[in-house]
């Protein structure tokens, strides 16, 4: 598939005709009244020169030297410092006039997503924060609740109860809270991204699969914090839990 693309006129307007990659090339192009002219000699896909909450505007790389304010240096970074040193002074010799600064291509995209990155870093740690306690009051509850049905396990298992039975009285208790405590937060949670994700013009779509994975997730480390307990409660010797006063 072919991409097609459109000069603009010397008026600085969108003329109705498209041109195709291979038919604009040679054609002479001139913006700013003139001030800009010169033959196209290639064509770029798309980048972006600034964050994703901006689109990807139209970009013209000319040679004109008057409308360019500085230098882009491509350098071995194990050699950085004495490469930088270097220019610096030949810097110096061409223009003393004016002060030598200079900026890494990725340390500039990083400060596009400044913000973000202290978001997340936040995000991560308040995130962690309450999953500890979560599963902390996981355990609690689950060793409460094994200490309440004690008899209940031992008469069970005297009948003849199995201990995926067994193990069920405590998986259907917990199953119901998390499902409850998923509903609860997941439309929150979809509006609260999908209302961050509006301020980028490119960005990813909150779909179902995200939030399945998610109760995935959320249900194999409440397995993982009440298993041991449970496991421990259904192998439990039926006579030492009759006799539990």
């Amino acid at each position: 598939m072919e991409i097609r693309y459109r000069l603009l006129d010397e008026d600085g307007s969108k003329p109705d005709n498209f041109y195709f990659e291979n038919e604009i090339l040679g054609k002479t192009i001139s913006l700013r009244n003139g001030e800009l002219k010169g033959p196209v000699v290639g064509v770029v896909k798309d980048f972006h020169d600034q964050s994703f909450r901006s689109r990807i505007n139209p970009v013209l790389i000319s040679t004109s030297r008057e409308h360019y304010y500085s230098y882009a240096l491509k350098i071995n970074m194990p050699d950085a410092k004495q490469t930088l040193a270097a220019v610096g002074k030949m810097w110096s010799d061409m223009f003393p006039e004016q002060m030598f600064e200079y900026k890494f291509v990725d340390e500039q995209t990083a400060a596009f997503y400044r913000v973000e990155e202290t978001m997340l870093k936040l995000i991560e740690g308040f995130s962690f924060l309450a999953l500890v306690i979560g599963c902390m009051g996981l355990y609690g509850l689950v060793s409460f609740m094994s200490v309440q049905k004690t008899k209940e396990i031992g008469i069970r298992k005297v009948l003849g109860g199995s201990i995926s039975q067994i193990l069920w009285i405590f998986g259907k208790e917990f199953s119901r809270l998390v499902l409850i405590a998923f509903l609860l937060a997941a439309p929150l949670a979809w509006f609260v991204m999908s209302q961050w994700l509006e301020m980028y013009e490119y960005k990813v779509k909150i779909t179902a699969w995200i939030f399945a994975l998610e109760l995935s997730i959320i249900f194999l480390i409440v397995l993982l914090t009440v298993g041991y307990q449970s496991v421990k409660s259904a192998l439990m010797n039926p006579v030492n839990s009759l006799r539990t006063e």
